[in-house]
């Protein structure tokens, strides 16, 4: 049991530590420029999938 503490207070650690030393900031437009791009990204991944998969409209995963 006393692994399993410190493996869930290492990864806790982690998660704390690129929350911290990320790019995201408290400026919320700093953020939501982030969060644009990332939304950008996502739908165009989306895009090129369903091209490679040979399908002509957006599957309704989109919607």
């Amino acid at each position: 049991m006393k692994l399993f503490e410190i493996i869930k207070n290492y990864i806790m650690f982690l998660v704390f530590a690129v929350c911290v030393s990320g790019c995201y900031t408290f400026n919320k437009s700093h953020n939501a420029a982030h969060n644009r791009a990332l939304e950008k990204d996502m739908e165009l991944l989306h895009k090129d999938v369903d091209s490679f998969l040979g399908t002509t409209k957006p599957s309704m995963l989109s919607e």
